[in-house]
Formats: structure tokens, C-alpha cells, sequence
């Protein structure tokens, strides 16, 4: 048995695990910290109840909005990354979008102190690091060579301004979310696990 917590286990939940025990077949026990929902959508988000007005505002309380979500999303996005244990993301955006830009240089920013702190690798590959860290890369689509260093392994994150995105609908067929849709068992969210 694996259990996966979406949250810190207190020393009161711990307890529980080992008096019940739970202990006894768990093969292993991660604490994720997500700072991001799964809603109905079922797409990973970051809600922000002032979403569009903040992305499109002109005026001072817009742009503090502005930079509230920004700074929401890459604290988000930085605890995904923290969670994978990889390293550093490569980080992509399109050169178009100010938003996708700024988002891309907040998880940037964050990402760095995070990976300062040691948080973004596992124990056994950062006492294995030796020499100075490469910071994450962040590219437009336009330049996709990766920078001198940076390990071709590793999650990538790719920022895309979906305001105008037409392509969106026949996307669809491409993504994880029409695999699992399309050829599982899957029915109002629902699906049969069946033994084998």
C-alpha cells in the first residue's frame, strides 16, 4: 500500500498510522505538498477569484491583482516541482503573452530559491551535486536550445496563454485527459479498478 498526503502529516495523524496498524502494510508514505486544486474541469489550476480582471486590469489595483496572482501561481507551481524531487524545471513560455512571461520568471524566481534551500532534489542527488547550480533556463518558444550545463532530464514547464487559443478544441485528442476519457472506463468521474 502507498499513501500519498496532499498535506504536512501531524504527529497526531502519524500516531494513528502506527496504532491502527496501518504500519504494517504500507510500503511507502509521501507528504506532496500541492498548493493547487483539481477541480471538476479536471485540468491542474490555480483559482484566483479576480482572475480575469487582474490579467487584463490597466490600472494600479489591477496590477497589484496582477501581481498577486503571479506570485500565487508560482508558489504553486513551485511546490509541483518541489513534490517531483527532479531539480530544476526548464522553463518555456510564449514570447507573445506578457503574462505567460511574467508567470514563467515568477516560477523562475521561485523555483531558484527553492532549489537554494535544496528543496526541488532528492536528499541522495543533492548531497551528490557538486559545483555550482544551474539555474532554470527560461525560453521562448522561438529558442529551444537548452543552456550550456543543464541536464537534458528533468520536468519542464511549459506556460501557454490560452486566451486566444483556438486550437484548444482539437487539442483535446492529444492530451492525457482524452487518453484516460477515451479508452478507460471512466463514467461521472467514476471508474472500476478490477484485480488481476
Amino acid at each position: 500500500c502507498h499513501l500519498f498526503s496532499s498535506a504536512t502529516i501531524g504527529d497526531d495523524e502519524f500516531q494513528f498510522l502506527v496504532d491502527s496498524g496501518c504500519s504494517r502494510i504500507l510500503s511507502s508514505l509521501k507528504e506532496v505538498q500541492l498548493e493547487y486544486t483539481l477541480p471538476l474541469s479536471r485540468f491542474i489550476t490555480v483559482p484566483h477569484p479576480h482572475s480575469l480582471y487582474a490579467a487584463f486590469g490597466t490600472h494600479e489595483l489591477a496590477r497589484q491583482k496582477r501581481d498577486q496572482l503571479v506570485t500565487h501561481v508560482s508558489r504553486a507551481l513551485g511546490a509541483v516541482f518541489t513534490s517531483f524531487q527532479q531539480g530544476m524545471p526548464t522553463i518555456r513560455y510564449d514570447s507573445e503573452s506578457v503574462i505567460a512571461r511574467r508567470i514563467a520568471e515568477g516560477v523562475n524566481e521561485r523555483c531558484n530559491a527553492l532549489d537554494a534551500a535544496g528543496a526541488l532534489s532528492s536528499a541522495s542527488a543533492a548531497g551528490a551535486e557538486s559545483g555550482p547550480r544551474v539555474t532554470s533556463p527560461i525560453q521562448t518558444r522561438r529558442h529551444s536550445a537548452r543552456v550550456e550545463g543543464q541536464e537534458q532530464a528533468g520536468p519542464t514547464l511549459l506556460v501557454v496563454d490560452r486566451t486566444d487559443d483556438l486550437f484548444a478544441v482539437l487539442a483535446h485528442f492529444d492530451t492525457f485527459e482524452a487518453v484516460l476519457y477515451d479508452y478507460l472506463d471512466i463514467e461521472d468521474y467514476k471508474t472500476r479498478i478490477y484485480a488481476v
